[in-house]
C-alpha cells in the first residue's frame, strides 16, 4: 500500500471512530445474557443485564394461610424471561399491589422500548386488563396516566407491542426516557423485550480514579451521569487524569477507542476491550495496551507509539508513516492473532518471543530481537537482531505439496550478536 493511501485510510478510520454510531439495540431473553444480582428488598429483586437494570415485585411475604412469610414461586426464571408478581404488602412508597417491572440503565442515559412481549399469570379475562407503562425523565413522569396495552386473556396467552399503531397498544411514545414503570394487577412476565439507545461520545477524565468500567464510575465527560456504557465512542487526550488505567471485571465494549495524547501517556490494563470496536492511536503520545482483548476492528497506529503489552484479536493493523507498534506481550504469548493482517509504513518492533502475524506489508521498517512467525514478508528493512528470529510459515496448496510463500523464500533463524539486516522489497531479497 502507498504512503498516501495509508494516510488516506488513516484519516477515513478517524472520522468513522469520530462520528456518532447508530443506535445500539438489546434484545432480550436468551442464554447469553446473564443476570448479576444487584440488590434484594423486602417485595423486590434487582439484577443488571446487559447495562440495564431490572427491578421486579415479589411477593415474599406471602404466607399461604400460614403463620410465617414463605413467598411464591417464579415461573419464569431468567433467561427466559423476567416475572413481577402482585404482592401482599407494597413495596415502600407504593399505595397498590400491583405486580410491576421498574427498568433503567447503569450509566442512567436515556432508552427505548420500540417492542415488547408480556405474558400473563393469571386469568384477566372476566375483568379485562391493561398493562401500564409509566415513562419518566430525571424523576418527573412523562404523562398525567400511564400508556396501555391490553392484556385481557387466560393464564399463558402472551401479548406483543411494536411502535405500529394499534387501539390496543404501541410503543412509538415509548422513547427518550431514562426509567419505565411497567404495572399489571395480577403476576406477568415480559419474555421479550428490545431496548435501544444512542450511545454518546465521551472523553476520558479520570476525575474519580483510574478505574474504566461499565456504568459505575463517572470518568468521562459527555454525559450527565459520566458514566460509560457499552456502544459509547471513548477519546483519550491529555486533558485525562489517571492515566494509568484499569479496566474492571467483565470489561467493556466501546464503538470506538481512539487516543489523542500528545503529552501524556496512558497504560490501559485489567479486564478485556471487546465488541466490535476500532482502536486507534493519532496524538503522537505512548500507550501500553495490556490485557486479554477480544475486539474484532481494526487497530490503527497513525502517530505515536503503542505496545501491546496484552492480546488483541483485531481484525487487521494499520501502522502509519510517522507510527510505531511494539509487540511486546510478557511471558512469550502472541500479542495478534497467527492470521493478523499488519500493513506497516512506520516503524514495527517485535521485542519478545512468540510473537505471530499474517502478512506483512507496506514500505516501512520491521526490527526483530525477539521471534516473529508471519505468513509473508514485504519491508524495506528488515533487520533482525541479536538472538532474534523470523521464522515464514509454510502454506499447504493443492496436492498436499508444501511451498514457502513469497516473497520470501527462506527461514530466518539466527543466534548470533552481530545480527543481520535484511532488505525485502517487493520480492528482491538482498542482505
Amino acid at each position: 500500500m502507498l504512503r498516501g493511501e495509508l494516510r488516506a485510510l488513516a484519516a477515513a478510520m478517524c472520522l468513522f471512530a469520530c462520528a456518532t454510531a447508530n443506535a445500539v439495540t438489546t434484545v432480550f431473553f436468551n442464554s447469553s445474557q446473564v443476570a448479576t444480582p444487584v440488590a434484594s428488598g423486602v417485595t423486590s429483586d434487582t439484577i443488571s443485564s446487559e447495562g440495564y437494570l431490572f427491578t421486579y415485585t415479589r411477593d415474599k411475604l406471602f404466607t399461604g394461610g400460614g403463620s410465617q412469610p414463605i413467598g411464591r414461586a417464579v415461573r419464569v426464571p431468567w433467561p427466559q424471561g423476567g416475572e413481577a408478581q402482585a404482592v401482599t404488602t407494597p413495596p415502600p412508597g407504593v399505595t397498590d399491589y400491583k405486580a410491576r417491572i421498574d427498568l433503567q440503565r447503569l450509566d442512567g442515559d436515556v432508552f427505548d422500548i420500540p417492542a415488547f412481549t408480556a405474558k400473563l399469570l393469571a386469568n384477566t379475562v372476566a375483568t379485562g386488563a391493561s398493562i401500564e407503562i409509566m415513562p419518566s425523565l430525571n424523576g418527573e413522569d412523562a404523562f398525567n396516566d400511564p400508556l396501555y396495552f391490553d392484556a385481557s386473556g387466560y393464564y399463558g396467552n402472551t401479548f406483543s407491542y411494536t411502535t405500529a399503531p394499534s387501539y390496543l397498544g404501541s410503543t412509538a411514545l415509548l422513547t427518550g426516557y431514562d426509567r419505565y414503570k411497567i404495572t399489571l394487577f395480577v403476576d406477568f412476565a415480559l419474555t421479550a423485550l428490545q431496548l435501544n439507545r444512542n450511545p454518546a461520545d465521551l472523553v476520558w477524565t479520570g476525575t474519580t480514579n483510574g478505574v474504566w468500567d461499565a456504568g459505575a464510575t463517572a470518568n468521562f465527560s459527555g454525559k450527565p451521569s459520566g458514566k460509560f456504557g457499552d456502544g459509547d465512542s471513548v477519546t483519550f487526550d491529555d486533558s485525562g487524569q489517571n492515566t494509568a488505567i484499569t479496566i474492571a471485571a467483565g470489561g467493556v465494549a466501546p464503538g470506538s477507542v481512539v487516543f489523542f495524547n500528545t503529552t501524556k501517556n496512558y497504560s490501559l490494563s485489567g479486564a478485556a476491550i471487546r465488541g466490535a470496536a476500532d482502536v486507534g492511536v493519532f496524538g503522537g503520545g505512548h500507550v501500553s495496551l495490556g490485557g486479554a482483548n477480544t475486539y474484532t476492528g481494526g487497530t490503527i497506529v497513525s502517530t505515536g507509539v503503542l505496545t501491546l503489552a496484552g492480546s488483541a484479536a483485531t481484525g487487521s493493523v494499520l501502522v502509519g508513516v510517522d507510527g510505531t507498534l511494539e509487540l511486546s506481550t510478557p511471558g512469550g504469548a502472541a500479542a495478534l492473532l497467527p492470521d493478523t493482517p499488519i500493513t506497516n509504513d512506520g516503524i514495527l518492533r517485535v521485542l519478545t518471543a512468540g510473537q505471530q502475524a499474517g502478512a506483512i506489508d507496506g514500505a516501512g521498517s520491521t526490527t526483530v530481537t525477539g521471534s516473529l512467525t508471519a505468513d509473508s514478508i514485504v519491508q524495506d528493512t528488515l533487520t533482525i537482531g541479536a538472538g532474534g528470529s523470523v521464522t515464514i510459515r509454510e502454506t499447504v496448496v493443492a496436492g498436499g505439496a508444501n511451498q514457502v510463500p513469497e516473497p520470501s523464500t527462506i527461514v530466518l533463524l539466527l543466534a548470533g550478536t552481530a545480527g543481520l539486516v535484511v532488505c525485502l522489497r517487493r520480492g528482491r531479497r538482498t542482505s
